[in-house]
């Protein structure tokens, strides 16, 4: 909503008959000034973050303790040692995929800043891989 009455105000300046052109610039700097505040705390206040997992991992958690984190995009899978049968998995990677693979040999894709994916929904996850598609 703050978007559009920046917008509207933007839109309301240039429509109106100029008393002077340095008049008219400082709304127009002001109103485009706040939207790139507004984008860049935006951009800070990232949905990505959770639960102490930040960009660029893939965290892995067994109730509320973290097991894993993993950053590397890789060809082949990564098997999980202490993250095996984790129930919760953040991406927090904005371009990147991550495959779960499980247990019974079932593969689930997770897409890029999924948080939380649960896969303990699945089976048990043994092994993940990090791919730089963004899309499953």
């Amino acid at each position: 909503m703050t978007c559009k009455n920046h917008t509207a105000t933007i839109a309301g300046a240039s429509q109106r008959k100029p008393a002077g052109r340095l008049r008219q610039l400082p709304r127009i700097t002001a109103g485009a000034m706040l939207l790139v505040l507004a984008a860049a705390g935006a951009a800070q206040a990232s949905p990505a973050a959770y639960r102490g997992c930040d960009y660029p991992y893939v965290c892995l958690y067994q109730g509320e303790t973290e097991t894993g984190r993993y950053k590397d995009v890789t060809a082949d899978w990564q098997v999980l040692r202490d993250s095996r049968g984790a129930t919760y998995l953040v991406n927090t990677r904005r371009d990147d995929t991550v495959l779960m693979h499980f247990t019974n040999g079932r593969v689930v894709c997770v897409p890029p800043l999924a948080n939380p994916a649960s896969p303990f929904m699945y089976g048990t996850i043994d092994k993940i891989q990090i791919r730089s598609t963004s899309r499953c």
